[in-house]
């Protein structure tokens, strides 16, 4: 940003990265736990539903972390942000997205370390960094922040892709990456109507029906059912225990 002459973004920049970073360093929580767990029982009969399963929750989960992000950095900014810093509430909800297209990638290729077969781990790295500054550079000098945030997805998208072609080759799961997308193509539909509000109680309530209605898209989509999340609970509260 600095290079391309926008130093008064790369402030709000890294504030707005500082916000949207604590979705990957949730997910990375997650990432310790699942990961380990995927291998040591991925040999084991019909493991692929669980793997499933838990992909529906985690992308749920996800999402209303990432919606309620999104549509409260303003009124998030207006409390922790200092007034020079608080424009960069505007750059949190697709910052999250990029976020959370990189936990998608980090989370749920384990086929590479299944299989021992983690040199792969290498080309895809270096195709995705080409990927990044390939769009990086040229869009940095036209828009800014914006631009580094697009290249960003591009190159987590990127990796997305090459990480589950590769690990599905290794070890075939069959993630419903169609219908997810889709439940968070819609997400972004609502959260993109709320964008120009500004901080008050009628906006609050909105932003807390919109919040509602993306909470019922895991429903409606079928992603998740009401079995589940009592699964998840008991899960959890016999942890706890």
């Amino acid at each position: 940003l600095t290079r391309s002459r926008h130093i008064e973004e790369a402030g709000l920049f890294l504030v707005a990265y500082g916000a949207a970073g604590l979705l990957i360093v949730a997910s990375s929580s997650f990432d310790s736990v699942w990961t380990p767990f995927v291998l040591l029982r991925k040999d084991q009969p019909d493991f692929n539903q669980t793997q499933i399963r838990i992909f529906s929750l985690y992308s749920s989960a996800l999402l209303l972390g990432a919606s309620a992000l999104s549509l409260f950095a303003h009124e998030l900014f207006v409390v922790l942000a200092g007034p020079a810093f608080r424009e960069g509430y505007r750059l949190v909800p697709a910052l999250s997205l990029a976020c959370c297209i990189f936990c998608f990638a980090n989370n749920f290729a384990q086929g590479l370390q299944a299989r021992q077969r983690t040199i792969h781990y290498a080309w895809i790295g270096i195709v995705t960094s080409v990927v990044f500054l390939a769009i990086a550079f040229p869009l940095a000098g036209i828009w800014g922040a914006s631009g580094i945030i697009a290249a960003m997805g591009g190159g987590f998208l990127t990796m997305l892709l090459l990480l589950q072609l590769t690990s599905g080759r290794l070890m075939s799961v069959g993630y419903p990456w169609a219908r997810h997308g889709l439940m968070w193509l819609t997400a972004v539909a609502f959260i993109a109507f709320t964008y120009s509000f500004d901080v008050s109680w009628p906006a609050a309530v909105a932003k807390l029906c919109v919040l509602t209605a993306i909470l019922s898209l895991p429903f409606l989509f079928g992603a998740v059912r009401v079995s589940d999340v009592r699964l998840a609970k008991d899960s959890l509260f016999t942890t706890i225990r």
